[in-house]
């Protein structure tokens, strides 16, 4: 039977996206701003660096070394717990790439950059040299699709694809296996499990029975992202984001 979940916090939140991190702490990307909330929603710090352009994505897997993406000036930045910079911003430019579309952190403070000319991923190690090149997407699936979502966890990095589904290369950046659901607006792991959004709804897809099920959420207006982390449902609508746990 598919779990229900029921509300147990709703906090105040103007956001285009967000992120939570492995302690439970809420990032909203405003922009080029990006707020950081404690699990109770009390707002603790607030960082923006407008010069490098809109926060593309902020990868907040290791809460001492947040990794802060600009698609529009093709950089990234270092944050600590506090929001504050470790150290200067990083231009791809520099190492050889011209229009780096996601970021996402590695093992070992490295990161993963999806090339968008060369249409692989790159892994840099913590000097910026090259530890490790995909092959190019090209090779694996057909069409010109343009990725919207890198992340690495459990030794492994899943790279979505709107329109052909999630490939999942492992750490040495070779290709796997694919999950082939499409136009996805989240996709996140947990306990070996995927957890995805589809237009409003939300799913789970158990890899121990190959069965997907409907994640009953409670009514909410325009939800515009879903995620599930850390055992509880996060779904951000226009003014909130509403927290839910299982009944």
């Amino acid at each position: 039977m598919p779990e229900g979940y029921q509300l147990v916090m709703t906090i105040p939140a103007k956001a285009n996206n967000f992120e939570v991190d492995p302690l439970g702490n809420i990032y909203l990307i405003d922009q080029s701003k990006l707020i950081m909330l404690n699990p109770l929603g009390e707002k603790l710090h607030e960082y923006s660096n407008p010069m490098l352009g809109d926060i593309s994505s902020v990868d907040v897997t290791d809460p001492l070394r947040l990794i802060v993406f600009y698609r529009e000036s093709n950089q990234m930045e270092f944050l600590n717990n506090a929001l504050a910079e470790i150290a200067s911003p990083i231009d791809f430019h520099d190492y050889g790439i011209f229009a780096a579309q996601l970021v996402c952190g590695s093992g070992m403070n490295r990161v993963w950059v999806f090339d968008t000319e060369n249409r692989q991923l790159v892994q840099f190690d913590k000097n910026m040299g090259v530890v490790q090149k995909s092959p190019a997407i090209d090779q694996i699936i057909e069409g010109n699709c343009l990725p919207d979502l890198l992340f690495e966890k459990q030794n492994q990095v899943f790279l979505n694809c709107p329109d052909y589904g999630v490939l999942v290369f492992d750490q040495f950046g070779s290709f796997s296996k694919k999950f082939p659901k499409k136009e996805m607006k989240s996709f996140c792991i947990e306990g070996g499990d995927y957890y995805f959004q589809v237009g409003s709804d939300f799913f789970k897809y158990s890899k121990m029975n190959f069965q997907e099920e409907k994640i009953s959420i409670p009514d909410s207006k325009n939800r515009r992202k879903i995620k599930y982390v850390n055992g509880k449902v996060y779904v951000l609508c226009d003014k909130e984001i509403s927290i839910f746990i299982v009944q």
